[in-house]
């Protein structure tokens, strides 16, 4: 070693080898990575003249004779000393038969790296995802003072866990929340948000984004570092930030990628539920370690696990095809909503009638049971919410959603608190009275509900007045779990739901409705108003009953029992020539 390093030694594991006898003999192949540059790259041995412009440097930097190579020959059996064959930043290896490059860490392959690499994908559908916990294997974190998170994702979805990684209470986690990218970040009690979410630009839009994450931490004393964190999405839109706190080091003991068995319980965690999507070169670099997570989990790595079936190929994903709910009597019955302490529900609607039930759910018949209900009414969203200690009603949208038009809702709670956001939109709401349990027994009903759920609240207007959802609907997820819903109406309806979503044009072209009934448009169906003639059916084909009473007659329809409603629908037609009469009466 050169006499300089003296004053080096305590950098070095063993200070004594300043006292060994010197190497002899014949060395190729170095290959480095330092703090410039994280990436290997191969020392040239052979001495070379220094050349400004063609001449000797006069003023250039040089280090003093002993601080280069002194006492060294060219290796005459290197061969990449006399030709480097490999292309993109290939690392040249000589071999007694020849160079050979490595392409190890780059995107490119061949024999000469002259070829591009197919990037590593893999597609989630929510119940999937990549993993280590180097905890349960008795290994130590994975330490260093800078490391970086580069990947590249697209979905349809505004929502899901991205990445996380962490030691104890020290985390990191990306996610997608209502459609921006988010980081939450503790280390040493140094705590950090960052989001970003530029406006009238979402990152749910099924286009790939990249995103990179950079930390680096520096020593300020010897009891407190700074961390520098800065986190960039499509090279365009950046976040730069810092932390202080007391740490030496970047610790990663577990990393999930796309999700957990419950990323609600991951240390840190603000997303309820896991990625739907596609991940592409799912990097994770510390220091001079890099893992292309994504592609150790294809190839069957022992450090990465592998929970549910993976494509390792990026597959367009959609909670299932589109159906259409064709009339007011079409539902399904899904299972039932575990959400008890709280959960997510995510769909896309299309229809241009004005008023249907969407969900409905109920917990155990009594009193006062837990109640979840979605619906329409004049073409706006609300919703209906009681966890047992009193009931809200939440007006979701200020704009109709009757237009024909697709509208993302996605309904998150957690407690008594939650959002539910409408084409991101959001409107907040929170529960009357103590408890904070949404216990919901049988199935979830979606699209309407059958004439036996009974009673209903007087409150849910759709459903008192029989208006099951007449339109399209597609990429149900919830709980973070898409919903095969086409599936579902394959097995459970006889044919009013359809497996499509089409917008078949004008219906009352046709002039459909007799008898002078009035024709309006519904979707894909026309809708006879006959209340203004003396015909009934749905197309006021079929004369109506009538009834005819001489004074001292009564008719009485009995009620399955006691009917409580905020609307009702009644229409009625009569002739006499008496002027009084009472015509109808309800009591209790």
């Amino acid at each position: 070693m050169p006499a300089w390093y003296n004053t080096k030694l305590t950098l070095l594991a063993l200070p004594s080898v300043i006292f060994e006898p010197r190497f002899g003999g014949a060395i190729r192949n170095l290959v480095y990575a330092d703090d410039e540059s994280s990436l290997p790259r191969r020392q040239e041995l052979r001495m070379k003249d220094h050349k400004c412009g063609g001449f000797h440097c006069t003023g250039a930097k040089l280090y003093p004779r002993e601080k280069r190579a002194r006492g060294i020959r060219g290796n005459s059996t290197d061969a990449c000393e006399e030709h480097d064959p490999c292309q993109h930043g290939g690392i040249c290896i000589s071999t007694d038969s020849g160079p050979i490059c490595e392409c190890r860490n780059l995107d490119y392959e061949g024999i000469f790296c002259e070829k591009d690499k197919a990037p590593s994908e893999a597609t989630f559908r929510g119940s999937e995802f990549l993993w280590y916990d180097l905890s349960r294997t008795g290994g130590e974190p994975i330490a260093s003072t800078q490391d970086s998170i580069s990947l590249n994702f697209k979905t349809r979805q505004p929502s899901g866990l991205l990445f996380h990684t962490g030691d104890g209470d020290d985390f990191l986690n990306l996610y997608l929340r209502d459609g921006g990218v988010m980081l939450s970040m503790n280390l040493g009690n140094g705590k950090l948000e960052v989001q970003i979410k530029p406006n009238r630009v979402r990152f749910d839009d099924n286009q790939w984004h990249k995103l990179m994450v950079h930390r680096r931490v520096q020593e300020i004393s010897a009891v407190a570092s700074f961390c520098r964190l800065s986190v960039v999405v499509d090279g365009v839109y950046s976040e730069h930030t810092h932390s202080a706190g007391t740490f030496t080091m970047l610790l990663s003991r577990r990393v999930y990628v796309g999700g957990s068995e419950n990323s609600r319980a991951l240390t840190g965690s603000k997303v309820e539920f896991n990625f739907i999507g596609c991940l592409r070169k799912v990097e994770y670099m510390a220091d001079t370690l890099k893992l292309n997570l994504v592609e150790l989990g294809r190839t069957g790595s022992k450090l990465v696990s592998v929970t549910g079936h993976i494509d390792f190929m990026c597959q367009e994903v959609e909670a299932a095809d589109p159906i259409t709910f064709t009339t007011r009597a079409s539902h399904l019955i899904l299972p039932t909503w575990e959400a008890t302490k709280g959960g997510s529900i995510s769909l896309k609607i299309r229809t241009i009638e004005s008023d249907g039930l969407v969900f409905y759910s109920r917990g155990a018949q009594s009193s006062h049971a837990d109640l979840f209900a979605l619906e329409l009414v004049s073409g706006h969203l609300y919703l209906h919410l009681d966890l047992g200690s009193g009931f809200v009603k939440v007006t979701a949208t200020t704009r109709r959603v009757d237009d024909g038009a697709w509208h993302e809702i996605t309904l998150r709670r957690n407690g008594r608190e939650g959002h539910l956001t409408v084409d991101g939109n959001a409107a907040a709401f929170t529960t009357l009275g103590d408890s904070n349990q949404l216990d919901l027994e049988g199935g979830l009903y979606v699209g309407g509900i059958p004439p036996s759920i009974y009673p209903l609240p007087p409150a849910l207007w759709s459903g008192i007045l029989s208006h099951g959802y007449v339109g399209c609907m597609r990429d149900l997820v919830i709980n973070g779990n898409a919903m095969d819903i086409a599936e579902y109406a394959k097995q459970q309806d006889s044919g009013s739901i359809q497996p499509s979503c089409h917008a078949l044009g004008t219906q009352c072209d046709s002039q459909p409705c007799l008898n002078s009934g009035v024709c309006s448009e519904g979707w894909n169906r026309f809708i006879c108003d006959c209340s203004a003639t003396i015909f009934t059916g749905p197309t006021c084909g079929k004369e109506a009953t009538t009834l005819s009473f001489n004074g001292s007659q009564h008719m009485a329809v009995i009620m399955p029992g006691e009917v409580k409603t905020q609307t009702e629908d009644i229409i009625l037609r009569f002739r006499t020539t008496r002027p009084l009469g009472l015509l109808l009466i309800t009591s209790t």
